[in-house]
C-alpha cells in the first residue's frame, strides 16, 4: 500500500463528557455489560435479575443484557459458564464493549473528571465550528489525569447522564434551556 494510517489502541475507561458552551456539564463512564456475584445465583440468573433491574430505568428499559453466542463465549474464555456460581461481591464482565445498549452500565464520574481532561473535552469541541453542545467520547488510562478521544457525537444521547446506575443524574436538559 502507498499510503497507510496507524493508530495507537489505547486501554482504559470509555467516558461519554457532555460538553455545552465550553462547560462540561456531565461525565459517564460505560462499563460493558456485567454482573455481580451474590454466592448462591448462576450467572443465567444475576443476568434475568439485572434485566429486572434495568427495566426501572427509562434509559435502560429496551436495553437488555441477551444471552447469545457473543456472550457466552466472552464468559467461557475467563473460565465461567451460565451455570457458574459467583462468589459475593464477584464482578463479571459478560461483554467486552462498552455499550449501554447491549447491556452496559452508565456510572455518573462527573466529579472524578480532571481539569486536564475537561480540557481535552472542550478542545475537541471547538475544534469543529459552530459546534455549541456535543458528546465527546475519550478514552482515560488506568491512572491517568489525561485522555485520548475517540470521536466528537453532534446527537450525544443524554440518558445515560440522566439515568446512571451509580452516581449523580445531571440535569442537561435545564442546562440546554437555561443556555438557549
Amino acid at each position: 500500500y502507498e499510503h497507510i494510517i496507524i493508530q495507537e489502541h489505547v486501554h482504559g475507561d470509555e467516558i461519554r463528557i457532555y460538553v455545552l458552551d465550553d462547560n462540561v456539564i456531565a461525565a459517564t463512564n460505560r462499563l460493558p455489560a456485567n454482573v455481580i456475584g451474590d454466592g448462591r445465583s448462576t450467572v443465567t440468573q444475576l443476568i434475568n435479575e439485572k434485566n429486572q433491574q434495568r427495566k426501572s430505568v427509562p434509559h435502560l428499559y429496551f436495553r437488555p443484557i441477551i444471552i447469545d453466542a457473543r456472550l457466552r463465549n466472552v464468559i467461557e474464555r475467563q473460565g465461567y459458564t451460565l451455570d457458574t456460581i459467583l462468589k459475593k461481591g464477584e464482578r463479571l464482565f459478560v461483554r467486552e464493549v462498552s455499550n449501554i445498549s447491549t447491556g452496559g452500565d452508565p456510572v455518573d464520574v462527573t466529579d472524578q473528571l480532571t481539569d486536564e481532561q475537561r480540557k481535552i473535552a472542550i478542545a475537541a469541541t471547538k475544534a469543529i465550528p459552530g459546534l455549541v453542545h456535543c458528546g465527546v467520547d475519550m478514552i482515560v488510562p488506568e491512572d491517568s489525569k489525561s485522555g485520548v478521544i475517540l470521536e466528537v457525537n453532534t446527537r450525544p444521547g443524554i440518558g445515560s447522564h440522566l439515568f446512571p446506575i451509580e452516581g449523580t443524574a445531571r440535569d442537561i436538559p435545564k442546562e440546554l434551556i437555561d443556555f438557549y
